[in-house]
């Protein structure tokens, strides 16, 4: 397994933009958007509540590729009705 690992220049400029002082956690999702954004630390650093975003979109991944598998079944389905 891989992870991605983003190090912010010496300009600090992803500091400045997203207030990662002391520390925040984030969530980004396959499509590069923030999905989870916690507060500033120490006080909003709360890692169940990313555990929790975390799950939720993985479920949510889960329904949209079900959702385009029966999409699917049901187009190729309506593929092999003969016409009337």
């Amino acid at each position: 397994m891989s992870i991605p690992l983003l190090v912010d220049g010496i300009d600090n400029q992803v500091g400045i933009r997203y207030s990662g002082f002391p520390d925040r956690l984030y969530l980004i999702d396959r499509e590069g958007k923030v999905a989870y954004k916690a507060g500033r630390g120490p006080f909003g650093f709360l890692p169940g509540e990313l555990e929790q975003a975390l799950v939720m979109l993985l479920l949510d991944e889960r329904l949209r590729s079900g959702e385009a598998a029966s999409t699917e079944k049901v187009q190729s389905v309506e593929a092999t009705k003969p016409l009337q």
